[in-house]
């Protein structure tokens, strides 16, 4: 019998509905397509060749989740299939995803060194790998020897990879020209309204920020693009003073606050690369493996942006803002080995 699949809506959510391989799709239902990217550490990417019969042609590691998984873990069955290899405990960053009106899609990045003699390919499906670098891959587009899908795969991912190699963080230091930059953006209303609640003074800045500083219990970051500080990022240890019982099983969780302060860098797809770099240096730098965010529920550019960086939404609840005024909080968690 033909494989088993769910269907999606047009924003991505799976539904109770399947369908066989071959199947006729039913209007307003799609089926979900999964990608991964593979780069080594020489900037390198990992291509496969299908076989004559299905197209012979190059790509990455791709395919449909079976009913009842993930597209996470779709993709890593499809690794695990086609290539031979073990990637459950590998970070995937989703760097896209949507509905053409013909599939939903998530794309995935990894950052991976693989020997070529360790790949054990799945013969029905494909007939070589290799790895191919960037001026290789631009030459293939230009030759015709990706096809269409591929080619949008790849300038999504160069687009992505663009972007990425832009983003860095800098710790914030005890001087007033940096807390000065924090200022002029706390009185951004894009800024306070979610940060602050109000336009705070410089000298209230200061005072903070040295605060924070000076006590340690709070990492704080400029987050840079293109060597220009445009935001920043606090992180801390989660401090359990919620009690939800899906935290339990993890020993080391983390939250983060962040803002991105100057305009002309919001909209520019950014948010979701910063996020998921963010994700990255908690896990690998403070050992975490789990982190936790708590936007307000009416902040939703914010959660549609963190979901989008494989965080999910665990409950919500009404807490308090910094006037300690009511304010409805949803709780998100991301952990290590289980993004979607």
């Amino acid at each position: 019998m033909a494989e088993l699949r769910d269907l999606y809506d047009i924003n991505g959510n799976k539904t109770d509905k399947t369908y066989h391989k071959g199947d006729t799709i039913p209007s307003g239902y799609y089926p979900m397509v999964v990608m991964v990217v593979i780069r080594n550490s020489k900037g390198q990417f990992l291509m496969q060749k299908r076989v004559p019969s299905k197209g012979g042609d190059w790509g990455v590691t791709g395919g449909h989740p079976k009913a009842g998984e993930t597209p996470l873990e779709g993709i890593v069955t499809e690794v695990k299939e086609e290539l031979g290899l073990d990637f459950s405990n590998e970070i995937f960053v989703q760097y896209d995803s949507g509905c053409d009106g013909k599939d939903c899609y998530k794309m995935y990045f990894v950052n991976k060194d693989i020997n070529i003699n360790d790949i054990r390919i799945q013969e029905e499906e494909l007939t070589e790998v290799k790895w191919f670098s960037m001026d290789e891959l631009k030459c293939m587009v230009k030759s015709n020897e990706l096809n269409e899908d591929q080619i949008a795969c790849f300038n999504k991912v160069c687009n992505y990879l663009e972007k990425l190699n832009a983003i860095s963080f800098k710790p914030l230091k005890n001087e007033e020209s940096q807390f000065a930059k924090i200022h002029k953006w706390c009185q951004n209303k894009f800024v306070y309204e979610w940060f602050e609640q109000r336009e705070l003074s410089f000298d209230e800045i200061c005072n903070k920020y040295r605060n924070k500083l000076l006590s340690n219990k709070q990492k704080l970051f400029l987050i840079r693009y293109n060597n220009k500080d445009i935001g920043l990022v606090q992180i801390y240890k989660f401090e359990k003073d919620i009690d939800l019982k899906e935290l339990d099983k993890f020993k080391t969780i983390y939250e983060y606050d962040l803002f991105i302060g100057e305009e002309n860098y919001l909209s520019k797809g950014l948010g979701v690369i910063i996020v998921n770099l963010i994700n990255e240096l908690i896990y690998s730098k403070y050992k975490a493996d789990a982190i936790i965010l708590r936007p307000f529920k009416r902040n939703n550019r914010a959660i549609k942006c963190y979901q989008k960086a494989n965080f999910k939404k665990l409950s919500e609840y009404v807490g308090v803002d910094t006037l300690d005024n009511p304010e409805k909080l949803v709780v998100l968690l991301n952990s290590k080995n289980t993004n979607n």
